[in-house]
């Protein structure tokens, strides 16, 4: 008998709730679109010399066309967020509203990493074709769907980088280094307002969360602009290395695990790090985690949010 999927969706007070957001929100656009696009249109009539009467029938005909697509856009959007749900099956994942669902064979899944959406980390998988496919946050952050696909979709992407290191090639670990500088620069940002936040008193707690976050930010950004590293079944190779020479796997300590990445260190300390946002940063760190020496510093699994 064939597994059911696991299924993540909106509730209906949740559809509820965002339907009359939707409503007094979509029709307030759609005036003040509408009244926008009358007076674009009517305005310039009457001063090229255009009736009153004509002026104003064309204003109005802009202003009605305009709420009208509006609201078309509206309910589109909100039908897509309402409806659209995650099945997680044993060999596949389908993601979308029902009649316009897509799938996504485990096999055809070529990267997934971790992307940052509000506060909230979620999955963006990268197929053969190089279709992208991004997890909602309202239903499916990854704190929410990680046990479902730790148990169906986990031992797949394990199994597929032992059988890409088995054939003698290596798998990179690494995040665009302007992402990484970018992601340092709005740390620092976050400090240095921090302390006046902070004096406001009132909101003293949101500005220590503010500087913790930013701290988070810029460790982040660190672990990713050491460039990375290659893994290989002989061991990793960090980036801009003199001799590209694999560090042996029983040579390589696990020198941090934490919310902000992976770090490994060898015997002649040298360090090899990447950031939670590398590309497939999720399985292999898992992955090396079981190959390298543990170490007392290291902070535990690849974080949830």
């Amino acid at each position: 008998m064939a597994e059911e999927a696991i299924r993540f969706a909106r509730t209906g007070e949740s559809k509820a709730v965002g339907c009359i957001v939707y409503l007094i929100g979509g029709l307030a656009a759609a005036v003040a679109i509408g009244c926008f696009a009358g007076m674009l249109v009517g305005a310039p009539l009457r001063a090229l010399g255009a009736s009153e009467n004509a002026a104003v029938a064309a204003g109005l005909g802009a202003a009605i066309l305009a709420i009208a697509g509006t609201l078309v856009l509206v309910w589109r959007n909100f039908r897509n967020r309402a409806f659209t749900e995650v099945l997680v099956y044993p060999d596949r994942l389908e993601i979308g509203p029902a009649k316009r669902r897509v799938a996504v064979p485990f096999a055809e899944i070529r990267s997934v990493s971790l992307k940052r959406s509000g506060t909230e980390l979620i999955l963006d998988l990268t197929t053969e074709a190089g279709r992208r496919h991004m997890f909602p946050a309202e239903i499916a952050p990854f704190h929410v769907v990680r046990p479902a696909l730790e148990a169906r979709l986990l031992p797949f992407l394990l199994r597929k980088i032992e059988e890409t290191l088995s054939a003698g090639k290596s798998i990179s670990l690494r995040e665009s280094a302007l992402k990484a500088f970018g992601r340092v620069v709005y740390g620092l940002f976050h400090i240095l307002i921090s302390p006046l936040i902070i004096l406001s008193i009132r909101l003293a707690g949101r500005g220590i969360e503010n500087m913790s976050f930013g701290a988070h930010l810029i460790r982040q950004g660190r672990r990713s602009w050491r460039g990375g590293f290659e893994v290989s079944a002989d061991g990793l190779t960090p980036a801009g290395a003199v001799i590209a020479r694999p560090i042996p796997w029983n040579e390589v300590t696990l020198e941090a695990y934490d919310n902000d990445g992976i770090v490994l260190r060898d015997a002649e300390g040298r360090v090899a790090s990447a950031s939670i946002y590398s590309d497939d940063y999720w399985p292999i760190s898992l992955w090396i985690a079981g190959k390298a020496r543990p170490s007392a510093a290291n902070g535990g699994p690849v974080p949830s949010r």
